[in-house]
C-alpha cells in the first residue's frame, strides 16, 4: 500500500474515534473497517465533517472523480489494498451510503455558503465549470 494512502486512511480511521497503530496497518485492516465504517450510518447516524473532508481527499488521491460509478473505487482501492473480499453487491452498498452521507454534506455547505459575488453561480463540489 502506498504510504499517503495509508496515512490517509489511518487518519479517517482515527478521526472516527478508532484506535489504530499505523506501523502494523495492513491492507487488511483497511476492508475489514469498511463495514465499521458504515455502521453508523446504516443506524440513521451521520459522520463529522472531518471524516467527510478525509473521505474527499482519500478519493482525489486515489485519482476517481467525485460521482465516479463503484467499480471505479473498488478497482482503486484494490489496486492499492490488494482483492476486496466484498461482493460487487455489498460494496455498492457501502459505498452508496458513504457518498449519501459525504455527497449531502458537500451540497448543504454549499448552499450555506453566503451570497454569490461573482457573477458564476454556486458550483457543486467536484463539479467544473457550473
Amino acid at each position: 500500500m502506498d504510504p499517503i494512502i495509508q496515512a490517509i486512511i489511518v487518519r479517517l480511521i482515527r478521526t472516527m474515534g478508532y484506535r489504530v497503530d499505523a506501523e502494523y496497518f495492513t491492507e487488511d485492516h483497511a476492508w475489514a473497517f469498511l463495514p465499521k465504517m458504515v455502521a453508523p450510518l446504516q443506524a440513521g447516524r451521520t459522520l463529522v465533517p472531518g471524516v467527510m473532508h478525509i473521505l474527499m481527499e482519500l478519493g482525489l488521491t486515489l485519482g476517481i472523480r467525485p460521482g465516479a460509478e463503484s467499480q471505479y473505487y473498488r478497482s482503486a482501492l484494490e489496486k492499492q489494498l490488494g482483492p476486496c473480499p466484498y461482493t460487487p453487491e455489498e460494496f455498492a452498498h457501502f459505498l452508496t451510503l458513504i457518498r449519501g452521507q459525504v455527497n449531502g454534506y458537500f451540497e448543504a455547505a454549499v448552499s450555506k455558503s453566503g451570497p454569490d459575488l461573482t457573477g458564476f453561480g454556486k458550483s457543486k463540489p467536484g463539479s467544473f465549470f457550473s
